[in-house]
């Protein structure tokens, strides 16, 4: 993203509209909507942390562009949020907003809901949770759980990171991807918002797909787990990698990042 000084950038305020409650489907729609308009224009966006609501930062040519784009998307079209829309000129610009920041996981999903909205099957919940509570201690509890083919490809332990790896299934194995992109992104990536890409992307934004796992491994270590994706083929690996790091949590690695 390139920004310049004294260019016309509008701004999108979402506030909560009433107690309708929006579903998943409402959300996902509202993610491939925002992702298109950030393919064809640049943007930032995301979610407040201490309210119900949100903020986008794009560029169109003028206030009735920007309030046409606002109100085509399906959360605020379908009544769930209300917005304002603000013409708003940068004027300052410091040069440490163009470098990486600590915490990287800002895509779009994660930054609001916090927790990937696909779910994990209870089953397999369960299943993992009696794997473990019937190990005497993690190797063991991860060499079962390879055994019986609970999740993923294949699941490891490293004792020198206190991590578990989970290589995940393509998704082409799974009956998902995208089978018009012929790309590896389009055959192995789970995520409809992204195995339509033929471009590569952060890895952060597969933070949200790491954290489908949350429900599994927190019921096994509690809260002090970090679930980082370890490599992605959407940012050009040949597989998906996840890391469950045992004792840590985003706020602890970004202490010490």
């Amino acid at each position: 993203m390139r920004f310049v000084k004294g260019e016309k950038l509008f701004v999108r305020i979402d506030r909560k509209a009433g107690e309708m409650a929006m579903t998943d489907q409402d959300f996902q729609d509202h993610l491939v909507y925002v992702e298109k308009l950030a393919g064809e224009r640049y943007l930032l966006g995301g979610g407040f942390s201490n309210t119900d609501g949100g903020m986008l930062l794009f560029k169109a040519k003028n206030i009735e562009e920007a309030q046409e784009f606002s109100n085509s998307d399906p959360i605020i079209e379908r009544g769930f949020y209300r917005c304002e829309v603000f013409e708003w000129k940068l004027v300052v610009l410091s040069e440490t907003c163009l470098e990486s920041k600590k915490n990287l996981y800002e895509s779009h999903c994660y930054s609001i809901h916090k927790f990937c909205p696909c779910k994990i099957g209870e089953d397999a919940v369960s299943q993992a949770f009696s794997i473990y509570k019937a190990s005497a201690d993690i190797p063991s509890f991860v060499n079962e759980m390879e055994k019986q083919r609970v999740i993923g490809r294949r699941i490891w332990f490293a004792a020198d990171e206190n991590t578990i790896f989970i290589s995940k299934k393509y998704a082409c194995e799974s009956g998902g991807g995208c089978p018009e992109n012929q790309t590896l992104i389009g055959e192995r990536c789970h995520c409809g918002h992204y195995n339509r890409s033929t471009a590569y992307q952060p890895k952060y934004y597969c933070k949200c797909g790491a954290e489908f796992y949350r429900p599994m491994f927190a019921s096994i270590f509690g809260d002090d787990v970090l679930i980082e994706p370890y490599k992605t083929v959407l940012s050009g690996d040949d597989e998906c990698v996840l890391a469950i790091r045992i004792g840590k949590t985003e706020e602890k690695a970004n202490a010490h990042a």
